[in-house]
């Protein structure tokens, strides 16, 4: 599912965390989780997708979070409502241009909260898609172990 970052994991340690001020970034890779989780800010994002790539891009809010608390499988999920991206379009100097991944971004800070794959690549081709919030959430805190 997600790959929180060391960033994010920080900003809920120290109580920084705000689930409702997060921008979704599109990326065209998908990084190792070793990566993702040294991603401190959106500079750090080097293969993300860009307007130069793809016409009509941008990010897109992710909205009011659900936080829920969830005792049979020990875990806090926190969900968003499906995201709707418009008419991307890729260049034709760009053949199989795929978007396979998306990182939430803290708008305030631009910090990296999270980074996860999409269950499916996403060929911009003018067409609108929707990324799927999977039925668990967005994305969830698991376990801290020692």
């Amino acid at each position: 599912m997600s790959t929180w970052t060391n960033r994010g994991k920080l900003r809920l340690a120290d109580a920084t965390f705000d689930a409702d001020n997060l921008t979704m970034a599109l990326l065209i890779t998908v990084p190792s989780d070793a990566t993702a989780r040294d991603w401190n800010t959106d500079a750090d994002l080097v293969d993300e997708l860009t307007t130069a790539e793809v016409s009509n891009y941008s990010r897109t809010a992710l909205g009011t979070a659900t936080i829920t608390e969830n005792d049979t499988t020990d875990e806090v999920e926190i969900d968003y409502a499906n995201l709707a991206f418009g008419s991307l379009v890729a260049p034709a100097v760009t053949p199989g241009l795929e978007v396979v991944a998306a990182a939430a971004i803290d708008l305030t800070s631009d910090e990296v909260m999270w980074v996860q794959a999409l269950a499916t690549g996403v060929t911009p081709n003018g067409s609108a898609f929707t990324i799927v919030v999977p039925s668990d959430g967005a994305a969830y805190i698991d376990d801290v172990t020692a």
